[in-house]
């Protein structure tokens, strides 16, 4: 299958990676996904970033990027996140980490803090020390099976992740069926992500961080969202309203869009220093 327009190809540490770019304006937005996530998935939240400019990847095991032939922890996609940045040319860009990608944006800010100059925390957690859970979204999380069962994912994933209402999530379960994790991809992710923590270490994360969640999120209800905001030394909380995990998955992602543009495009409130 040939990659569409804007995307391309990275070879790091001998992994084939599918990445995107969107064109636009100003310093540019990495989006780094949950679990099992592809770059599609991203589609509507890149349409309402209107102007800015925007790269996503396919983890290793996802979308259409080569599967490592063992697990990678959160700090090696971390350094391989920072290896595809080099390649890149890019010295200045901030980063959005969502769900599992949270972990991954977390571990980028403390080992890349030269570079990455805002971050962006949605529906995350810190791990051990910090973790909140619930047991059916846990349960859901768990397995793939949601990128397999279609339509039925409906009435499945929403009511475990707190999704529930008149949102439409059309565009997420088609970029879901089209492009699927593996089955090794998806559990290397559970691997890396099941006995990790920032709980420790989040005080070195030096960069403004927006902390965003939904208030009815089941797989990282709201209070992970609070101890990272208290912990990470310049971080603000916000809590969508009506919103479940999947708050940037749906067809229409305005308000979290509005609220993440506006973070992004804000006046530093001090200078930024060095961890």
């Amino acid at each position: 299958m040939g990659d569409a327009p804007g995307q391309f190809r990275l070879t790091v540490e001998g992994l084939s990676l599918r990445w995107s770019s969107r064109l636009g304006a100003g310093r540019p937005l990495l989006l780094i996904n949950g679990l099992g996530g592809n770059l599609e998935m991203w589609d509507p939240l890149r349409a309402a970033l209107v102007g800015r400019r925007t790269l996503a990847f396919d983890a290793p095991g996802t979308g259409e990027s080569a599967t490592p032939g063992t697990p990678m922890s959160i700090d090696h996609l971390a350094r391989l996140v920072a290896k595809a940045l080099d390649q890149l040319g890019i010295d200045d860009i901030d980063v959005l980490g969502y769900s599992f990608g949270g972990a991954v944006a977390q571990a980028v800010a403390r080992l890349d803090h030269d570079r990455i100059n805002r971050l962006v925390l949605v529906g995350s957690t810190s791990g051990w020390g910090g973790l909140s859970l619930d047991p059916r979204a846990v349960a859901e999380l768990a397995t793939p099976a949601r990128f397999y069962r279609g339509r039925n994912a409906d009435h499945i994933d929403r009511r475990a992740f707190g999704d529930l209402g008149g949102r439409s999530f059309g565009h997420l379960d088609r970029a879901r069926m089209a492009r699927p994790p593996s089955l090794v991809g998806y559990y290397w992710q559970l691997m890396a992500i099941v006995g990790w923590s920032s709980y420790a270490w989040l005080n070195q994360i030096q960069q403004e961080t927006l902390v965003l969640v939904g208030a009815r999120d089941r797989a990282a209800p709201v209070r992970n969202s609070e101890v990272l905001a208290a912990r990470i030394p310049r971080a603000s909380l916000q809590v969508v309203p009506e919103a479940g995990h999947l708050l940037l998955m749906a067809d229409d992602v305005g308000d979290p869009a509005s609220r993440i543009a506006a973070f992004l495009d804000a006046e530093p409130t001090r200078a930024r220093r060095s961890a």
